[in-house]
């Protein structure tokens, strides 16, 4: 859920592979000056290698993460899960450790960590109760900030988006789109396009503008 990242341990299916999929499916390019569609912005991006995207973790000034997705799966959160089922009261000290070392090393050099969680209209999952109570609790307490924001709310934010995905955005200059399959499984990392940022900036300021920031009961 939040340790390694991307949400997943599971080797990402190839974005290279996903990539020429999609451009042997569009032959447009982007034009600077008129709007940029979901087609041109996957024809546009480029596949991130997880280690050069990892890395911008730890030198960035800010970094802005939006969720949609109900079900995150991960291989190494399923113990946990299956913990939290049996005693939601006990969470044990090394889960999400990985996530915590990289906002304490944020916070040591100032830079803000901010995530806006999309909430369903039926309310929160199982899966969803689990990151709130053993993951988004502990990460506050580490300096993340947490935002929520519900689903029909959303829907009004990012009419402008070329895609409503899941996406981190750092220092408002890069901007890198999160893929996965409908079971929640990690496929990759696209670097969006430059000429794409304004768009993901943009969205991130409405985001926070209405969505509500969560904390500890």
């Amino acid at each position: 859920m939040f340790a390694g990242i991307l949400k997943s341990n599971n080797p990402p299916a190839s974005p290279l592979k996903l990539i020429s999929l999609i451009q042997c499916l569009t032959s447009t390019t982007f034009t600077k000056g008129k709007s940029m569609n979901s087609k041109e912005l996957f024809y546009e991006g480029k596949p991130l290698p997880l280690e050069e995207f990892g890395g911008i973790f730890s030198s960035c000034r800010s970094a802005f993460r939006l969720e949609l997705l109900p079900l995150y799966t991960v291989d190494s959160e399923q113990e946990y899960i299956q913990l939290f089922e049996k005693d939601k009261t006990k969470c044990p000290k090394e889960f999400n450790q990985g996530w915590y070392n990289i906002l304490d090393s944020a916070k040591g050099r100032l830079a803000e960590f901010v995530r806006v969680r999309k909430i369903p209209a039926a309310g929160l999952s199982s899966y969803m109760q689990f990151e709130f109570d053993w993951g988004y609790s502990n990460n506050v307490l580490h300096g993340e900030k947490i935002y929520t924001i519900q689903e029909e709310v959303l829907s009004g934010c990012v009419h402008n988006l070329p895609v409503l995905i899941d996406f981190w955005l750092f220092d408002d200059d890069k901007c890198c789109l999160m893929q996965y399959d409908l079971l929640g499984r990690f496929m990759g990392v696209i670097a969006a396009p430059q000429q794409a940022t304004h768009y993901f900036v943009d969205a991130k300021k409405i985001l926070l503008q209405q969505s509500s920031l969560w904390s500890l009961k």
